[in-house]
């Protein structure tokens, strides 16, 4: 079986984990070659993805919404592959060039990937079409929980002094004031972002939700551009397509024509899905902050899902003492079907497929796929969705909603063609 070895990227002066599978002893040395532009901090979506230090080794994630954040590491895959045109002494990667896996094995595992996410928010949607549904508070807080369990090897690892390579030393008392303030700052983000598609779940179709989601990628050139970073023209294209499918999505009202004309513009469920959007923008924003602070990307992650876990436990709580202190028959319970098994299976289901199963395939398959096929093939996750909504919830989408769709998947592709390198422009 092989193993997974972290190793480092010198960007910028950033200490980037890269996993590299080793199957032998032979290894090659390469050198990634950096431009001006590729060294500043937030200068398009791609860009903010090379912080993906955070989120690289991630076992579970939550919601449609970790999809970019998932897909933003695969800048580290282009570094490497650029790195055959100039040879940099600034900065250099070790990988495994033994027994890698072939190009269409890698797209095999990618279009799993993409089709794993999709059913994220349509397994959610018929958790709640269950009897006695759980509420938005107690789903995320037992899928939490599952997550939270899966980072105890890695925090007590961490324990025993097996930090990552580069990483800045927590151990100071200066050190582990940022290490904590970043942990939390970014378990509140999460919290607002995955929450927000709980709720949108009580109020829309999943195949929506998956749509909408996308359109985080069109928010973060904003934020770069708010703090004086370069953002390629093609990015900005790709936003306005991203934007364009927002709004034909709101003139979409499914598969009926009587549907479409009494459902014109966005519903609540829309709206509340586009403010989570925009949250997780903010979240991979603080993520490019605090990577150049080299903070040890993995354990930060895995103490974020933790705080994490306890902010949903929170909100579950809340939702059980709201139940327990109204008056009968006016709140509905926090999860009168807990004892469901089928639930149960489902939630496990969405925190290992499309959590630590699909991480896992997608960091094999970009070993031997392109950064930007990669991107592609990734995009596909919210047409997967709309099948599995179609399939399994009987959701549709009108002409309106498939033209939407189109605009925000490709929207999102070109948002990931820049590398910040300038040569989109």
């Amino acid at each position: 079986m092989n193993a997974l070895v972290r190793t480092s990227v010198s960007l910028a002066g950033l200490a980037l984990p890269v996993a590299s599978s080793i199957g032998s002893q032979r290894h090659a040395m390469v050198a990634v070659p950096l431009s001006p532009a590729s060294r500043r901090g937030c200068t398009s979506v791609r860009r903010t993805g090379t912080a993906a230090v955070l989120r690289r080794d991630n076992a579970l994630s939550f919601g449609p919404l970790s999809r970019l954040h998932r897909r933003v590491a695969s800048v580290i895959a282009r570094a490497a592959g650029d790195a055959e045109e100039s040879i940099s002494e600034s900065s250099a990667v070790t990988v495994d060039t033994a027994g890698a896996p072939g190009v269409w094995y890698g797209r095999a595992l990618l279009i799993f990937v993409a089709a794993a996410y999709g059913s994220l928010s349509v397994a959610f949607k018929y958790v709640y079409s269950l009897p006695g549904p759980p509420s938005a508070g107690t789903i995320g807080a037992v899928r939490g929980v599952i997550a939270a369990l899966c980072f105890i090897p890695m925090i007590m690892n961490a324990k025993k002094g097996e930090l990552e390579a580069g990483s800045m030393n927590i151990n100071t008392e200066e050190g582990k004031k940022k290490f904590w303030l970043a942990a939390g700052e970014l378990a509140l983000w999460n919290l607002l972002a995955q929450g927000c598609c709980n709720v949108a779940l009580l109020f829309t179709d999943a195949t929506r939700v998956s749509f909408l989601t996308q359109a985080s990628i069109a928010f973060t050139p904003v934020l770069c551009v708010m703090i004086g970073d370069r953002v390629a023209g093609i990015t900005w294209v790709g936003c306005l397509l991203a934007l364009a499918g927002v709004v034909a999505l709101g003139f979409d009202g499914g598969g009926s024509a009587a549907a479409a004309a009494q459902s014109i513009g966005l519903n609540l469920g829309d709206i509340i899905a586009l403010i989570g959007a925009a949250a997780y923008s903010l979240y991979i924003f603080r993520i490019g902050a605090f990577a150049k602070m080299k903070l040890p990307g993995n354990l930060t992650q895995a103490w974020k899902t933790v705080i994490l876990a306890v902010l949903y436990c929170v909100w579950a709580a809340a939702d059980a003492i709201k139940y327990a202190t109204a008056a009968p028959g006016t709140v509905a319970a926090p999860w009168a079907g807990w004892t469901n098994p089928l639930a149960w299976a489902v939630l496990a289901f969405t925190a290992i497929v499309p959590g630590y199963l699909a991480d896992v395939c997608q960091a094999k398959g970009q070993e031997s796929v392109s950064a930007s096929e990669s991107q592609v093939l990734l995009a596909g996750e919210p047409l997967f969705a709309a099948v599995f909504g179609l399939v399994l919830l009987g959701e549709t989408l009108g002409f309106m909603g498939l033209v939407g769709g189109a605009g925000l998947v490709v929207g999102a592709i070109l948002c990931g063609v820049d590398d910040g390198s300038g040569k989109s422009d």
